[in-house]
């Protein structure tokens, strides 16, 4: 079933488009990788679905109802957690003071996200700016899944992050969206990372998608894919 849809949707800042046309869906249960160089619009368009930037034209459906005039705090109400690439941790508070922030009126909610996390249980009075880089990663996305979202966005999880560490919080991912029914937008420049779990994809190039489909048909086009991921001919390296 379909909890996430875009239709038309166009996004940018003072007057200037950066993402254009955008149609994508994100089904109940599943992983979708939306992928691009630098400056494709990855991030504007995790923005505009959190409603942080408004949308020009088009419009964000979720369940099939219009977002359009609903603000962000309302968007997470109804289920939409966001991670963004600066993870937006509070440095000065303990991980279960941030944890708790990300929880709404379940009360087992921060327990649940633990048990996701075990990793940071021994670390829950230790304040988040003195988290390694992989520790708050994690804290992040468990603040997320403190809120028990229905549709979770996350924006370069892998950035700066070890290889075994990337690895974990994306088998994370994969028994959260799979075991649980929570669908996932992740936002990843690591093409090979991303369809590692990812079910579908969308490729963006300048604003607009250039190419989509399922993980085999993606590995099947592997030239076209690098060819816009990269904004190059292949072969002109």
């Amino acid at each position: 079933m379909t909890l996430l849809e875009t239709t038309g949707l166009t996004l940018g800042y003072h007057g200037q488009a950066v993402v254009r046309g955008l149609h994508l869906s994100v089904d109940e249960g599943e992983i979708v990788a939306l992928l691009g160089a630098n400056g494709a619009g990855k991030t504007t368009t995790l923005l505009g679905l959190s409603g942080l930037v408004a949308a020009m034209s088009g419009d964000v459906l979720l369940d099939g109802r219009s977002l359009a005039s609903v603000a962000p705090d309302e968007r997470v109400r109804r289920g939409l957690a966001h991670v963004p690439e600066d993870r937006a941790l509070f440095a000065d508070l303990t991980v279960l003071e941030n944890l708790q922030l990300g929880q709404h009126s379940r009360r087992r909610s921060v327990d649940d996200a633990l048990d996701r996390c075990p990793e940071l249980r021994p670390l829950l009075s230790r304040r988040a700016g003195l988290l390694s880089g992989g520790e708050q990663q994690m804290l992040a996305m468990a603040r997320a899944l403190a809120g028990k979202p229905r549709l979770l966005l996350v924006d370069e999880m892998s950035l700066g992050l070890a290889p075994l560490i990337v690895q974990r919080l994306l088998d994370m991912l994969d028994e959260l969206a799979h075991a649980s029914g929570c669908a996932v937008l992740l936002v990843e420049q690591h093409v090979q990372q991303a369809l590692a779990v990812a079910d579908r994809g969308y490729v963006l190039n300048r604003g607009e998608i250039a190419l989509h489909g399922t993980v085999p048909v993606l590995r099947e086009r592997s030239a076209q894919l690098e060819a816009t991921y990269l904004g190059e001919s292949v072969g002109g390296h």
